[in-house]
């Protein structure tokens, strides 16, 4: 017999697979996610793609990094991975200025000069705005909404996206509180 009471609903496993909740603990993967999921059916390898990005460049500072010294290279080897997946050019792209954006974000909101302390950079890395995401090149209303529910647990608030797996999956989250 199971028992509901040493449950809550962080514990339990989603029904919908999302690829977004496998980084829940890491900020920018969840927004590079949204990169790929956008405009793209999971069926077409869509978690490949992105799990060979992560393998080959797995924190914003690596991509940042390579694509200071061969920003082409880094955009030819992301296009010929995401080019089945469709808007590869654009995803290419994307890939590259949301980790340039993303880090000069974190840069910004630190108070301490240039050196990004860890713990304090972690605690702005999962206490961004919905306008700070917003502000990251490629990050509309999905990435902000993504990055509401997955990174900062936020069920409460709205979803402004259109993407009904989302709100189907808030539905849940919120089913859960109601159960357990």
């Amino acid at each position: 017999m199971i028992d509901y009471q040493n449950y809550s609903s962080a514990t339990v496993a989603s029904p919908f697979g999302l690829l977004e909740e496998l980084f829940s603990d890491e900020p920018w993967r969840v927004l590079i996610c949204t990169i790929f999921l956008n405009k793209t059916n999971r069926k077409q390898n869509v978690d490949g793609v992105i799990f060979r990005l992560l393998k080959r460049w797995p924190t914003a500072v690596s991509v940042v990094k390579d694509a200071n010294d061969n920003e082409e290279a880094v955009r030819k080897y992301i296009f010929s991975l995401a080019r089945p997946t469709g808007l590869g050019s654009i995803k290419a792209k994307a890939f590259v200025l949301l980790s340039r954006d993303y880090l000069s974000l974190l840069a910004t909101k630190m108070t301490t000069g240039s050196t990004i302390d860890s713990t304090r950079r972690k605690e702005i890395e999962f206490n961004l705005t919905r306008m700070e995401v917003k502000q990251i090149f490629s990050c509309g209303d999905y990435a902000a909404d993504a990055y509401q529910i997955f990174v900062r647990k936020d069920f409460e608030s709205p979803i402004l996206s259109s993407d009904c797996i989302l709100v189907a999956y808030v539905e849940w989250k919120r089913s859960l509180q109601c159960i357990l």
